[in-house]
């Protein structure tokens, strides 16, 4: 969609790069007299109502995104400078303490295997074959033999802990 040309007497000038802008009313009554039959037109008003749609949705998840993470900085720091750090650190360990982790590793293990079975399942279905094709594969098989080594080791540590 181009803007039509204008005369410069109905056109606003700019100082800075001496080109001519067209006013919006002008800009729409050309659109509308220079549109004949009611489905362009309806198509351009879809077109900008998506567009100003998308702009006004995205403007609204950047504005909440940035207003939460400063909330959650601000609530970061007022804690922090109100709470004293021995609580403060007391506090932090114990949660720590308390998230499974080896139940997290695992969840993150089984991801893996999903997309690295995943990867190699698309890599098969194309027409070209690369030489060295499984080394994304081969690298998140090393990753999940690894954590699964590491789950099995805590998880063993863990029951053995318990049985005493």
């Amino acid at each position: 969609m181009t803007l039509p040309s204008t005369p410069s007497s109905t056109a606003v000038s700019n100082s800075n790069q001496g080109t001519n802008i067209p006013s919006i009313r002008l800009w729409l009554q050309t659109l509308l007299t220079t549109r004949t039959g009611p489905g362009e037109l309806r198509h351009t008003v879809v077109t900008l109502t998506s567009y100003m749609t998308i702009s006004i949705l995205a403007f609204c998840t950047v504005t909440t995104l940035f207003c939460f993470f400063i909330a959650v900085t601000v609530f970061d720091d007022l804690v922090r400078k109100t709470a004293p750090s021995q609580l403060w650190q007391k506090t932090k360990n114990r949660g720590l303490r308390m998230v499974d982790w080896v139940s997290i590793l695992d969840q993150v293990k089984v991801q893996l295997i999903h997309l690295a079975e995943f990867e190699q399942e698309k890599r098969e279905s194309w027409p070209f074959n690369q030489i060295d094709s499984d080394r994304f594969h081969d690298l998140v098989t090393a990753v999940t033999e690894y954590l699964n080594d590491y789950i099995h080791t805590n998880r063993s540590q863990q029951q053995q802990k318990q049985q005493q």
